[in-house]
């Protein structure tokens, strides 16, 4: 699919920042940029709750405003905007999903908590998956255990 003139325009007043065009972009695309952020954290097997989620669009979000909008302009034209939309949050959302499990000291398997000597820590249930915010509290109090 090409680019249609609506979203051709849209991209245009962005990039030339006019009055509301940002507002619009967001209002166009959260919903696309949402259902990525949630289907990307399924299969790369995170369970993030309703607030994680939020973070990780606005976090997207973000990025597409940083450096003069420079993903934005990366763009040429060869697809949708939404298509491309797509991909660039895939990897956002994939690379900020990977990165706060290594903050968060969670290895491989967000499903299979490790204590701190890389052991795994029985959680009394196979395969549980813990929200990501969650796993280091857990981790932690099998520890202890």
């Amino acid at each position: 699919m090409v680019l249609s003139n609506l979203d051709r325009d849209l991209l245009k007043s962005c990039l030339d920042k006019q009055p509301n065009s940002w507002e619009d972009f967001v209002e166009r695309f959260l919903g696309l940029v949402k259902l990525v952020v949630d289907s990307t954290a399924v299969e790369r097997g995170f369970v993030i709750t309703k607030p994680e989620s939020d973070e990780l669009v606005a976090e997207v979000f973000q990025i597409f405003l940083a450096d003069d909008m420079a993903i934005l302009r990366q763009f040429r034209g060869q697809s949708s905007l939404g298509t491309y939309l797509v991909v660039v949050s895939r990897r956002i959302a994939t690379s900020e999903l990977h990165q706060r499990r290594r903050r968060l000291g969670d290895v491989e398997t967000p499903q299979a908590p490790r204590s701190g000597d890389g052991n795994l820590v029985a959680s009394g249930q196979p395969n549980e998956q813990v929200p990501v915010g969650q796993r280091e509290k857990k981790v932690a109090a099998n520890e202890s255990n």
